[in-house]
């Protein structure tokens, strides 16, 4: 599995409030997205069943009520992990 890079990068009033990241996925795995601030709070988590896995082609962030800053992505699986980012700004 892999994660390409956000879109809209910085996320902002004028770009709407939800982040994409388009995603690759080679082999139906459940995995889970998790977004931390650079403090390390973790600010949002979904898991996804490799039922899931297996339809999606990009994963979306609601980023409504974050706060103006940069946010780390982390999609974690049973073999993998990579990692985004991505700004906000308000």
């Amino acid at each position: 599995v892999t994660l390409g890079g956000a879109y809209p990068n910085p996320l902002s009033p004028g770009r709407g409030s939800t982040v994409r990241f388009d995603l690759s996925v080679q082999e139906a795995v459940p995995f889970t997205v998790e977004v931390f601030s650079t403090l390390g709070q973790r600010v949002h988590m979904q898991s996804y069943s490799a039922g899931e896995a297996e339809r999606m082609d990009a994963v979306e962030i609601d980023g409504t009520d974050l706060p103006s800053g940069l946010y780390i992505v982390r999609l974690r699986g049973p073999s993998f992990s990579t990692t985004e980012t991505f700004v906000v700004v308000r």
